[in-house]
């Protein structure tokens, strides 16, 4: 038992589960998220005014670092993105015989490391490149208990193949040509992309989304008991990840706790424990060939040992073993 400060992300809900599983091991758990979300700053952010953004980053985080308390065991923080330096030295000051542990959720190019890993006893990284390059120890993000489908016993033969996530990048791209195939094949599909309404607009009026089914864009957020279920009732779930990323995303590991096939753009995933062929298709990001056949074959049952391995309450110990 100990007492924990968690400094995370904001994340949808995966704070609050993290926190409670940090409750259960470590008795009191303070939670901090580093992600500023207030009015004025995603007004500058929309504006795309670096400065403005800046001085409300760092005044919230000083603000944050002269109200922690004193004599945490475990200073744990996910990303580490928006504290400053000048921040995390006076969490330091009052905390001198705390554990510090960094987990990278993201890729070190993608966030604003400069001089921060001087204070942690430990970094952790999701990305094995990244482990490699910069000798952090690695280890994969994880699955919640809504989706360990290990007593799953219908294998869905002509369910959807499934997508769901942010619209970035070049996923519409990516879906549309995917589409096609399945209008090719027959091979049912559902397909939503999450976004602003003020973007889904913009890019209407602008032209890029006018020969684009508007029932594959959402405004809101769909519940996890419910993503579930449709994950359930799928075929194969399709994986997009970020282009500026290499480590596997939470969609690929949820996977893995589905015991559910995958279609995914990460070349990656050969290289870890859970990795079959009958289970996990690449699909080239750029020209995706969807593979009839994959879709055909039954899935391979992961090894129970491997898929407990990726559970929440595993990964946790694992983050701060000590």
């Amino acid at each position: 038992m100990g007492k924990v400060l968690f400094i995370g992300i904001g994340f949808y809900d995966y704070d609050l589960m993290i926190q409670k599983e940090l409750e259960q091991m470590y008795g009191q758990v303070d939670y901090y998220c580093e992600t500023p979300n207030s009015l004025i700053y995603r007004f500058w952010r929309f504006n795309k005014n670096e400065l403005k953004q800046q001085q409300i980053i760092q005044k919230q985080g000083f603000l944050f670092a002269k109200a922690v308390a004193e004599d945490y065991d475990h200073v744990f923080i996910i990303k580490c993105e928006y504290l400053s330096i000048k921040a995390l030295e006076v969490i330091k000051q009052k905390n001198p015989n705390a554990l510090w542990t960094l987990y990278l959720w993201d890729s070190v190019k993608r966030i604003n490391l400069n001089g921060k890993t001087q204070f942690f006893d430990r970094v952790i990284t999701f990305d094995h490149h990244d482990a490699e390059k910069y000798k952090f120890d690695f280890q994969p993000l994880f699955y919640r208990n809504e989706f360990d489908f290990k007593n799953l016993e219908i294998e869905p033969k002509d369910g959807p193949i499934l997508f769901l996530g942010w619209y970035h990048s070049d996923r519409l791209d990516f879906l549309m040509k995917l589409i096609d195939q399945c209008q090719q094949y027959d091979i049912s599909h559902r397909f939503i992309l999450f976004t602003g309404r003020f973007k889904y607009f913009h890019e209407l009026a602008m032209g890029s989304g006018k020969k684009v089914d508007k029932s594959m864009f959402a405004f809101k957020s769909i519940s996890v008991p419910a993503y579930a279920e449709m994950m359930k009732q799928a075929r194969a779930v399709i994986d997009i990840h970020h282009p500026g990323q290499s480590g596997l995303t939470m969609r690929t590991i949820e996977l893995v706790g589905a015991n559910k096939k995958m279609i995914t753009t990460n070349q990656d995933i050969s290289d870890y424990d859970f990795y079959h062929a009958s289970n996990m298709s690449v699909i080239d990001r750029d020209n995706p060939v969807l593979d009839v056949e994959f879709l055909k074959t039954p899935f391979k049952p992961i090894k129970p040992k491997i898929r407990e391995k990726y559970k929440l309450s595993n990964w946790v110990k694992a983050i701060l073993k000590e």
